[in-house]
């Protein structure tokens, strides 16, 4: 039996490492000197340990809320193995509705545009504020009786809903996405 934990990515992941490193050799240190140097080691260990742990906690918070494409589940699978559909819905889903059906290299830009962009999680699964103009849903597909597919919902270039977040859209940091996947559907 052991004990698995889910280190935050990025810069997260790099803090968090850091200051375990340095907590471990602090304590090393305070345990190799001599009694009298030892209590002021341990004076010392004493203020710096919750230093250690607020950066620790806040090296988990930043990655719960800070979401990479390359943590998204099936995006790099994407090939032309899979069959890749994207829908267009104008005027927020009521208006008319276009299909594209990706060739392999539409794939390859898509697969590229959804991992190399970063997400930001929140925690409400209502959207307030005015919706943008088109909706588009993309829908992939490995041809192996449903067991395998990935589907993302996506509100203009702010909020984009993977499945895996439990119907939850989580914030596009990159304000361009849309015109960026409007491109890559064109192509």
């Amino acid at each position: 039996m052991y004990c698995r934990i889910k280190l935050p990515s990025g810069i997260g992941r790099v803090a968090v490492i850091h200051v375990l490193i340095f907590a471990v050799s602090m304590v090393r240190s305070c345990l190799e000197v001599n009694l009298c140097e030892r209590t002021n080691k341990m004076k010392r260990l004493k203020k710096i340990i919750p230093i250690i742990v607020v950066a620790v906690i806040f090296g988990f918070i930043y990655s719960f809320f800070h979401i990479s494409g390359r943590e998204i589940r099936n995006v790099n699978r994407l090939s032309d193995e899979c069959s890749v559909t994207v829908t267009v819905n104008d005027n927020g889903g009521r208006g008319e509705i276009q299909e594209y059906n990706l060739e392999a290299s539409q794939i390859e830009l898509l697969k590229n545009l959804l991992k190399e962009n970063s997400y930001t999680r929140r925690l409400s699964s209502t959207i307030t504020g005015v919706l943008p103009d088109k909706a588009y849903t993309i829908l992939a597909d490995w041809h192996d009786n449903g067991k395998t597919y990935l589907y993302i919902r996506i509100l203009g270039s702010e909020y984009i809903e993977f499945e895996q977040f439990g119907g939850h859209f989580q914030k596009i940091k990159n304000p361009n996405f849309e015109t960026e996947l409007i491109s890559i559907l064109e192509n």
